[in-house]
Formats: structure tokens, C-alpha cells, sequence
């Protein structure tokens, strides 16, 4: 994973920080810390800016409502509006897109046994106009040991995030119906291993099984790195060789690895994600994808922080060869938060193309989000 700024384009970063839009931002960043008193921060000073910052956490965001002593429901609602203005190399030309979605989540959590419970997670997006269910699971608790069947994310990545556009190396992001076991050792050390049926398969071969492992450790209550691997990243949400192409060459394993860093006032996340081999069904700029993301997040107050990431992606369509941006993260109620970003990416190569095959220079995108937990 050493070539990921390979052949990189030359960025001045702190005259790219000096462009207006950024300007904006912490200028509103100044303003905000400065009119609004300590005071109304005062409840919750336990929490952070953000519901969530990773899968997981999204998962455990909505407000648990028990209906009976062994069923819990909770709800959370997305409201996003996104601008993007891709900007053609060597032509005065830009092409300029917006949309705006709604997400939202429903989860059904079922305790009947202190050591058996099961959860489902269902989503609406407006994007597809559809319910789609998004996990499924049950699971046998003992001891230090959990067994988990059912339709799940497998243990593969973390996608930190504090924007509201996840990171570019969530290309690898898998979910499936799984069997998977996990290990919790003193709550300092997570190993779990999944086994499931991919819905891709090699040509001419029996083996339809692929599997993921992941490791995580927390030696000191600031610190925290993992790192796991996938049988084969055809498999993954992204669907890299088209959603039509179920039958392949090869399988393609992949490795991630992220190192969390979190103090009083401020985190540092870096996470790394690649294909270990190529894909023999792309062409060859384009066979082998690999991305970073670099986060850095400081909480001005309990309710309003900032973020900066710096991420980059080689070998990954459509997705730029480096990116960098700032975020805000105000929290408007103790379920309410609001996001607002601004992000610069560059493309390198041919990589990202308009419908006449002209190559991207560099994308601009203003982001916002309203996330709800009910």
C-alpha cells in the first residue's frame, strides 16, 4: 500500500485552505464560538458534536424506545443535499450536479434471553425510492464469546467519518448473510472471523465460500488500531466489477488497517483499505484499487466541532487521486446535528470522465446534513 500518492498531482494544500470557500467556513467557525454562549452547551457535556463517526455507531444512533421488557425500537432520520462541479482538464468547461436524499433508519432490537438476542435494521432512501433490509442478525452470547448469524457487515473496515460524504475507501464496505464468531478479550482486544456465500463466483470453480478476519486492540483508553482482511473484494457493497458480472477470473483478497488516536478535545483517525491483487476483468489503470483517509476532528465546545480530512485513492474509478476538505458539526439538540462541509478533490489520469470521454481536473463539492436520532 505504498503507492497510494504514486504519481500524485502537485497541490499547494495551504493555498488550497486559502480559497474562499474555506475561508467561509472558519470564519462561520469563529462567529458561532463567539456569539453563542457556554451556557447553552451545558447539558450534555459528555457528548460529542456527532451521533456517530463510523458504521457501527450509526447502527447504535437512534434513541432506544422499549415496547416491552424484550423489544426495543429506534429511529434514525437523514435529510443530504450535496453540489458537485467537476471541472474538465484543459477545457473551459465544468459540468455541475445536485441532489438532495432522505434516509431513514428503523431498528428492532429483541432481548427474550440474557445470552440470546436478535436485531434488524431496515432503511428507506429516497435515492431508490425503496425499503431495503440492511441487517438481520442473531446472536448467542457466552462469556467472552459471541456467534452471530444473519445478513451483517462483515468485520472488514472501520470508514471513520466526521462529513457527511463518507470516506472514498468505503468502496469496501461488505455486508452479507454471514456466520461469524467474535472474541472480547477485558474489552482491550475484539477478534472475529465471518464465513459467508459471496454472490460473485470464480469460473470453472466449486468453492463459492469466502471468509474475513479482524483484530482490533485498545491497549490505553486513547489509542486503538485493527487491521482485517476479505477473501475477495468483488464481494463488496461497491459492486467494482458491475452488478451484472457474477462470474469472474479470480478472486481478489483485500487488507484494511486504521490507527485511532482520541484525546479531551481532539481525535486523529487514519485508515487505509486495497485489493492485495488485481482484477483481471478491468483495465489495467484501474485493476488494483487502493485508498486512505486522514481525519483530524477538534471540538471547539460539547456541541460544535471541526474536521479536516485529507484522503486519496489510487486505481479506484471515478474517485479523486487526492482530496481534502473541512467540516462543521453543530449539535442543534441533544438528537439533532447538523453538517456542513466543503471538500476539493483532484482526479489524476483518466479515471473520472464526463459522457464524451474528457478527463476530470478536479471536482468541487459543498455537502450538508441533518441527521435526527428518534
Amino acid at each position: 500500500m505504498g503507492n497510494f500518492l504514486k504519481h500524485r498531482p502537485a497541490i499547494n494544500l495551504p493555498a488550497l485552505f486559502n480559497r474562499s470557500v474555506f475561508n467561509k467556513i472558519y470564519l462561520l467557525l469563529l462567529i458561532i464560538n463567539a456569539v453563542i454562549p457556554e451556557s447553552v452547551f451545558a447539558a450534555g457535556e459528555d457528548e460529542s458534536a456527532r451521533l456517530y463517526t463510523t458504521r457501527e455507531e450509526r447502527r447504535e444512533a437512534g434513541v432506544k424506545h422499549p415496547l416491552t421488557p424484550w423489544l426495543t425500537a429506534s429511529g434514525l432520520g437523514e435529510i443530504q443535499w450535496d453540489w458537485q462541479n467537476f471541472h474538465l482538464d484543459n477545457l473551459d468547461h465544468s459540468d455541475k450536479f445536485e441532489n438532495t436524499a432522505a434516509n431513514l433508519q428503523i431498528g428492532i432490537f429483541v432481548f427474550p434471553l440474557d445470552w440470546l438476542n436478535a436485531e434488524m435494521i431496515t432503511e428507506y432512501d429516497t435515492d431508490i425510492n425503496k425499503w431495503t433490509l440492511e441487517e438481520a442478525e442473531l446472536s448467542i452470547e457466552y462469556d467472552a464469546w459471541e456467534l452471530v448469524i444473519g445478513k451483517q457487515f462483515l468485520s472488514f473496515g472501520e470508514f471513520f467519518s466526521n462529513f457527511s460524504n463518507g470516506p472514498v475507501l468505503e468502496f469496501g464496505e461488505t455486508s452479507d448473510l454471514a456466520l461469524s464468531l467474535n472474541y472480547n478479550h477485558h474489552d482491550k482486544l475484539d477478534v472475529s472471523a465471518s464465513v459467508y456465500r459471496g454472490s460473485v463466483h470464480e469460473i470453472n470453480s466449486d468453492n463459492h465460500l469466502d471468509w474475513s478476519v479482524a483484530i482490533e486492540s485498545w491497549p490505553t483508553d486513547y489509542f486503538s488500531f485493527g487491521i482485517s482482511y476479505l477473501s475477495d473484494l468483488a464481494d463488496s457493497d461497491a459492486q467494482l466489477l458491475g452488478a451484472s458480472n457474477i462470474r469472474y477470473a479470480r478472486k481478489v483478497p483485500a487488507i484494511s488497517g486504521y490507527l485511532l488516536y482520541v484525546a479531551d478535545n481532539y481525535d486523529i483517525s487514519l485508515e487505509v483499505l486495497g485489493a492485495l491483487d488485481s482484477f483481471r476483468e478491468l483495465d489495467s489503470d484501474r485493476d488494483i484499487p487502493q485508498a486512505f483517509n486522514l481525519e483530524f476532528a477538534y471540538s471547539l465546545t460539547p456541541k460544535l466541532d471541526w474536521a479536516i480530512r485529507l484522503e486519496g485513492s489510487r486505481e479506484l474509478e471515478d474517485a479523486p487521486e487526492l482530496q481534502t476538505g473541512m467540516a462543521l458539526n453543530y449539535r442543534l439538540h441533544q438528537n439533532a446535528v447538523v453538517t456542513l462541509e466543503a471538500l476539493r478533490g483532484f482526479f489524476n489520469d483518466d479515471l473520472a470522465t464526463d459522457n464524451n470521454n474528457n478527463a476530470y481536473e478536479h471536482v468541487d463539492t459543498l455537502g450538508a446534513l441533518l441527521t435526527v436520532s428518534f
